[in-house]
């Protein structure tokens, strides 16, 4: 699911500090759980998810949700800077790692 900043939902917030690409470059985000949330904040993001047949084009301003528990990949299809978002000011078990 993709939704504009601009129809943010309350209990989403800010979890972690901003994480830069450079084009083409990829990381695997393994814990991502149901609820957890991309923030695109520069450039575009191509997402994709375990078990989901759906791929995701993130531009400045998109956030990508997490249906599911797993696996993430995203990659930058030009430079990039994203954040991490979680409900209720969590983020699963991806600040631990």
């Amino acid at each position: 699911m993709i939704i504009r900043v601009d129809r943010s939902e309350d209990d989403i917030t800010l979890v972690s500090d901003e994480h830069s690409l450079a084009t083409h470059s990829v990381e695997r985000l393994p814990c991502m759980g149901v609820g957890d949330a991309l923030l695109c904040t520069c450039g575009i993001l191509w997402v994709t998810q375990e078990d989901d047949i759906e791929d995701y084009f993130l531009q400045r301003g998109d956030i990508f949700i997490a249906k599911r528990e797993g696996l993430v990949v995203v990659e930058a299809l030009t430079e990039s800077i994203y954040r991490l978002l979680g409900r209720n000011g969590e983020l699963s078990e991806l600040e631990a790692r």
